[in-house]
């Protein structure tokens, strides 16, 4: 018969392992942040100062009315493609340089969608052109290459200029 002290002098280990494990874990994360921050090549561009340690430049954004004012802002004071905080500290790019979203949308290999933002895309649009890479893109872009030829965009111009019409016109 196993003994109530060996049973929790073994609990006891086992809790101390299992937190020993939690510990280390989040030290490792944590490393890996930092680590990630301190070499990533956006820390040599030029942003706005963080404000807050835990949410970075988000709280300015949020706070104001219309955060595309706040953007234009940073952008007309460091330039096109600023660097900026986000929540705990870790660095976001924004860039409204054109060349810039060509490379970045173009080289779909080498700039990939963050794993959070593709799971939400695809709850709210599908697994559809716009959210898919790689051979599942290029598969479904040949697939739509017929529906916009020349003479199907032909087909549309008047519908696009009658909508166009109708969106800049004051009622």
């Amino acid at each position: 018969m196993i003994s109530p002290s060996l049973v929790l002098w073994a609990v006891q280990r086992l809790g101390l392992a299992l937190g020993g494990s939690v510990v280390l874990f989040c030290m490792y994360q944590t490393l890996e942040l930092l680590y990630a921050e301190l070499t990533s090549p956006l820390r040599n561009l030029a942003g706005p100062p963080s404000e807050n340690i835990f949410f970075g430049n988000f709280r300015e954004l949020f706070d104001s009315q219309d955060s595309s004012v706040v953007q234009q802002k940073w952008t007309e004071k460091y330039g096109k493609t600023i660097k900026f905080k986000g929540i705990m500290g870790i660095t976001w790019l924004y860039t409204t340089d054109l060349k810039a979203m060509n490379h970045f949308l173009v080289n779909t290999q080498i700039y990939q969608k963050p794993p959070g933002a593709v799971y939400n895309l695809e709850r709210l649009l599908g697994k559809g052109v716009i959210i898919v890479e790689g051979d599942m893109h290029k598969l479904q872009r040949k697939l739509l290459n017929p529906a916009f030829g020349p003479q199907q965009i032909r087909e549309l111009t008047e519908v696009f200029v009658e909508k166009s019409i109708q969106v800049c016109l004051p009622k």
